[in-house]
């Protein structure tokens, strides 16, 4: 509720002014009134308030000298003055001291006012938007990375009114709207939201965004909550999950927050998007956000290969499941486990950390993780491209620089000068996988780049990569992958 003074010299057009509409029903409080400049300034020093309308002329100190020193001490709210027919000239001045705008007082009308009030308080939004800023930029990282320590402690979310006031944000913004997607860090925000038309607001709302993990979080604060005119978006409106909490309250923010967060569980587990009501006061009932198997299988993954990877992370997808550990618990288990896997390789580990980040349900969360095991151990062999056996070494560079011809065991075999039976037994004793398979392999991780970074056809890209049928590609792809061509180009 944005705070009033009221300055003019008549009392009889000062009761009429405070008189002429509902102040709080735009959102406004007349918190006090004065007749002169005088003691204007007292009632600013006391109050602190978001707009002054005040008259030009007035005894003792009149508008304009009130508004120049109100300036001079960093007032930091916005004046409207009264004025008669005759002022024009004071108006122009005072418009140049720093005045928003003016009324004239003959031809006042609650049309009229209400116009100026709608103004102001779209200038005031923005100005404590852009105040607020910094300090909610800082506050909205600490609040997460709270949640995700598992920090009991109360909300650090304390934002000020105005610099100058060192009010608490909690009088202007002491209600707020908490919308959170996990929409893979984009496509959610603001003006989708609005455009769902599911809420009418008093004033405008404080609107504020913050991502992380592969979520999205819109904050609505006002000083009121709005009338909800809709229900829930129409079924196809939503490509991804959305969790809202309709009241919340800034004393509780953090709470409810981690409320929001946790209602993506239902669809991080189900794999079905939708939008998802959360009820304040739920907590009681929350899981364990975290897994506390986490620290012995993250030991147990480091201490085994390749080969035994990927049971230890099937086995912990099913725990995580049955302990129904947050979307947010299993991602930042996923993100040190690539750590693992990756076992230094920075570049391929960036890339798979982005898919686990961008993972909308605990199934495809896995499906990315088997991806980063195939694909981190195939780059260790590729990047090695040696073995204590030279003639196993030629191949396996030949095979990476020719993935694209039709390359056999017999051609191989002739290459290096081996029997054949000979080198397909040497071949899977040194590299752990037949000539084939390898070739397989490196033809299956070329066509993942070219569908991540490319938009050439599937069906062209298996002929590149070297499979000359396309069926016998998808049927390959699928080996490897557990997904379909198509499938991992959406990310699915």
């Amino acid at each position: 509720m944005w705070k009033v003074l009221v300055v003019e010299d008549e009392a009889i057009v000062r009761r009429s002014i405070i008189g002429i509409i509902d102040w709080e029903a735009f959102g406004f409080r007349v918190v006090a009134e004065a007749e002169d400049g005088e003691r204007a300034l007292k009632e600013m020093e006391r109050h602190h308030p978001d707009l002054v309308i005040s008259d030009i002329v007035m005894p003792n100190l009149n508008g304009l000298e009130l508004l120049r020193l109100a300036k001079e001490r960093n007032f930091d709210g916005l004046f409207i003055m009264l004025t008669a027919m005759n002022e024009f000239e004071y108006v122009q001045q005072a418009l140049e001291f720093g005045a928003t705008g003016y009324l004239l007082k003959l031809s006042m009308s609650p049309e009229s006012l209400q116009m100026t009030l709608d103004k102001v308080s779209k200038q005031l939004t923005k100005q404590t938007q852009e105040r607020s800023y910094a300090e909610l930029y800082k506050a909205y990282p600490k609040e997460w990375e709270a949640i995700l320590n598992g920090n009991p402690r109360e909300s650090s979310l304390v934002v000020s009114e105005s610099p100058a006031k060192q009010e608490p944000m909690e009088d202007a913004w002491g209600h707020v709207i908490i919308c959170t997607a996990l929409d893979g860090g984009e496509g959610f925000d603001a003006k989708l939201l609005d455009s769902w038309r599911l809420m009418d607001w008093h004033t405008p709302p404080l609107v504020h965004q913050f991502g992380a993990l592969g979520m999205t979080s819109i904050f609505l604060w006002s000083s009121k909550p709005p009338r909800w005119v809709g229900g829930i978006p129409r079924p196809g409106q939503i490509p991804f999950a959305v969790s809202c909490l309709e009241k919340g309250a800034y004393a509780a923010f953090k709470r409810d927050w981690q409320l929001v967060l946790r209602r993506l569980d239902t669809s991080w587990y189900s794999a079905k998007p939708g939008w998802f009501r959360v009820i304040p006061g739920a907590e009681d009932a929350l899981p364990n956000a975290f897994w506390r198997g986490e620290s012995e299988r993250l030991r147990q993954l480091g201490r085994c290969g390749p080969s035994g990877m990927m049971p230890l992370l099937q086995e912990a997808w099913t725990d995580m499941e049955r302990d129904r550990i947050s979307w947010y618990g299993v991602k930042t288990f996923a993100l040190r486990a690539l750590d693992i896997i990756a076992d230094g390789r920075g570049e391929a580990l960036a890339y798979h950390k982005s898919q686990v980040t961008r993972a909308s349900s605990h199934a495809q969360c896995l499906r990315t993780m088997e991806a980063a095991v195939d694909s981190l151990h195939n780059l260790s062999l590729s990047r090695k491209g040696e073995t204590n056996h030279p003639e196993v070494n030629r191949i396996m560079v030949f095979i990476q620089d020719h993935y694209d011809h039709n390359i056999t065991v017999k051609a191989m075999a002739e290459m290096v000068q081996l029997d054949e039976k000979y080198l397909s037994g040497l071949f899977h004793k040194k590299t752990g996988k037949s000539l084939i398979q390898y070739v397989q392999r490196i033809r299956v991780e070329k066509a993942k780049e070219m569908l991540r970074f490319t938009e050439v056809p599937v069906n062209e890209i298996g002929e590149l990569v070297g499979f000359l049928n396309p069926n016998y590609f998808f049927r390959t792809f699928k080996k490897w992958t557990h997904q379909t061509p198509n499938d991992y180009r959406r990310g699915d």
